[in-house]
């Protein structure tokens, strides 16, 4: 009698074992599947943010300057996103670069500012960049074409 017992014991217990290893089975092939983004989760794009640079500092009045996007890690780096209204010489960009650099009271050790013209889309190859790495670098970003 013992023995059935055992038997079935071990019959329940391979059962059991097959189971399990067919539930991690199924859910290796449910994680491999692409999982498609729930839109609800997602957070609105920011409303683009006029930046107004101060009296003093020598920016035409008929430039407009407008901040599309901001990426931090507070004390590391600070990636910026800049539409311009139209185009501007490499002095001028340094300025605006400073300026926006400036803008912000936390220090950071780089900062990355993307330049863009009317009609860019912002995550795409910009019109120009500037760089404090942590001394500033401005270029003018060469057509591929």
């Amino acid at each position: 009698m013992r023995v059935a017992t055992l038997r079935g014991i071990r019959r329940g217990v391979c059962v059991l074992a097959a189971g399990a290893l067919l539930a991690v089975a199924d859910a290796d092939a449910r994680a491999q599947q692409p999982v498609e983004p729930d839109p609800s989760l997602e957070l609105p794009p920011r409303p683009r943010e006029a930046f107004e640079p101060p009296d003093w500092a020598p920016v035409p009045d008929d430039l407009d300057i407008a901040i599309i996007r901001e990426d931090e890690i507070p004390g590391q780096f600070r990636i910026l996103d800049v539409e311009l209204s139209r185009e501007v010489d490499e002095e001028l960009l340094g300025i605006i670069a400073t300026l926006l650099r400036d803008a912000d009271d936390m220090p950071y050790m780089r900062t990355y500012i993307v330049f863009y013209l009317p009609g860019m889309r912002s995550g795409e190859r910009g019109w120009a960049t500037a760089h404090f790495l942590p001394d500033l670098e401005v270029r003018f970003v060469e057509d591929p074409a």
